[in-house]
Formats: C-alpha cells, sequence, structure tokens
C-alpha cells in the first residue's frame, strides 16, 4: 500500500497496508497406528499426513506451506481503483474487511485453493470434509482484529460471519486480484460463524460437499471464497495464511472418505 495512503490511519479508520504440489493418486499410503477415535474422525489437532480411522476410512490431512499453499486477499474501494490491482499471495495473513479509509469503504475477500486433493482417487466418497482456519494472535495489518466480539467497540455495526463459497473458475495466487476476481457460486456455500475473540479465533467449516465434487472431478477444484455475508463496514475477521512461519497456524483441511 502507498505510503500516502497510509498514513490515513486514525483511531477510528483502519488502514491496511498491501501486500500480500500435487502427488500421484497412488502415493497415499495410510500410517495404520495414527488412527483417531474422535466422534467424527476429524479433529482441529489432527497432524498432516494420511491415516486409517478407527472405523476403517482413509483421513487426509492437508496443511500446506508456503510454496504449495495457494491463498490470497482481494480488495476493493470505489474511490480508488488501485485497490483493485493490488495482489496479496506473498501475504502471511488472510482478512475479510468491510473498513473504510477516509470514510470511503473498503472491501476484502480471501480466496483459498488446496491442490493436493489430487492424491484422493476419484472413485472415492467423502465422508466428511474440514476446513480449519487460525485466528491472527496480533496483527499489524488488522490493528483492531476480529471486530465482533463481547466488548468490541464495533459489535453495534452487526456480526461478522461469512460465507464459504465454491469458486468455479481459475486464479493463481501470484496475480490474483479483486479485477480478477474468479467467479463464484452460493450452491452448496457453508457458513464461518461470528468470531467471538478479538483475537485467536479459530474457525471450523463444512466443506464436505465441495470437497466431493472436487475429488468426484478434479479438473473443478478452484478452491474456496471467503466474503461477508453482510459487506457493510465496520465488519473485520482474520487468519493466517499458507506464508506464515508458524507451520501449525496455516489453513488445514481435513477429509475422510472410503
Amino acid at each position: 500500500m502507498k505510503n500516502s495512503i497510509a498514513k490515513a490511519i486514525t483511531a477510528s479508520i483502519i488502514l491496511l497496508p498491501v501486500f500480500f504440489s500435487s502427488c500421484k493418486k497412488d502415493s497415499i499410503n495410510p500410517t495404520a497406528n495414527n488412527s483417531t477415535s474422535s466422534s467424527d474422525e476429524i479433529s482441529i489437532n489432527d497432524q498432516p499426513g494420511v491415516y486409517k480411522t478407527t472405523s476403517g476410512a482413509t483421513k487426509l490431512v492437508l496443511q500446506p506451506g508456503d510454496g504449495t499453499g495457494e491463498d490470497a486477499w482481494i480488495e476493493y474501494s470505489p474511490s480508488n481503483p488501485d485497490y483493485a490491482t493490488h495482489n496479496s499471495g506473498a501475504a502471511d495473513e488472510i482478512r475479510l474487511l468491510a473498513w473504510t479509509d477516509g470514510g470511503i469503504p473498503i472491501y476484502s475477500r480471501t480466496l483459498i485453493k488446496f491442490t493436493e486433493l489430487s492424491q484422493i482417487p476419484t472413485t472415492s466418497k467423502v465422508k466428511k470434509a474440514t476446513l480449519f482456519l487460525y485466528g491472527l494472535s496480533s496483527s499489524t495489518q488488522l490493528p483492531q482484529g476480529d471486530s465482533y466480539y463481547p466488548g468490541s467497540p464495533y459489535d453495534g455495526y452487526g456480526p461478522n460471519d461469512a460465507y464459504v463459497q465454491k469458486v468455479t473458475s481459475k486464479w493463481d495466487e501470484s496475480t490474483l486480484t479483486w479485477n480478477t476476481m474468479p467467479a463464484t457460486t452460493v450452491i452448496k456455500e457453508s457458513l464461518i460463524s461470528p468470531s467471538t475473540l478479538q483475537w485467536n479465533y479459530n474457525a471450523s467449516i463444512d466443506v464436505t460437499k465441495f470437497v466431493n465434487d472436487f475429488v468426484e472431478k478434479p479438473s473443478r477444484n478452484f478452491g474456496f471464497m471467503l466474503r461477508f455475508t453482510n459487506e457493510a463496514i465496520y465488519r473485520s475477521m482474520g487468519f493466517y495464511s499458507s506464508e506464515t512461519t508458524n507451520a501449525a497456524k496455516r489453513p488445514k483441511l481435513v477429509i475422510t472418505y472410503n
């Protein structure tokens, strides 16, 4: 973000600077001694890898890092077309935002894709797929943190719940901008619940229907878009991206299938 814009930050106006492998299908080799006994066989504590569950299903845990993970936020301001050309593919955070700069709205959405889903045979049936996102513990990009939580000065603007929608066309994190935003569909969309904490708000989202489509036809795997259900100001929500140096906080997708 340009220095002239960054200077516009005030106590009530938060302006955010812009930064911002697939394996063969026969490579899956479940590790029998790493089973899980959780009720739905999926946990936020699952570690990356391939396992056999206690019910005999296969569990694939994906948590890609820098170089293999694909995620980026895009932004738009009706008063400044430069925002819509920014790329954030190298940022260590992802975000949803409906804020202002000098009283002019700024909007951000996020896209995430897990290309490693190609490891799952196309004949498989997905039992459950959960997307885990790890909340920021602090941020210079979102200094106010999440906007909705008990005691937040922004609670009066409403909750920051968000859609998780299926992307239906190609995109690349290194070139993605608001102007090149891919198409999405509301069919089978899921929800991220409103945040309950200013920081460290972890989200888990059921994306089973999406992932089943992606496995059945890998050419349809264009990932997910995250956007507020209501993009009226002042709303914000932030998570770590696959570029964060803390490997445990990167976006994670856990799938069980037969």
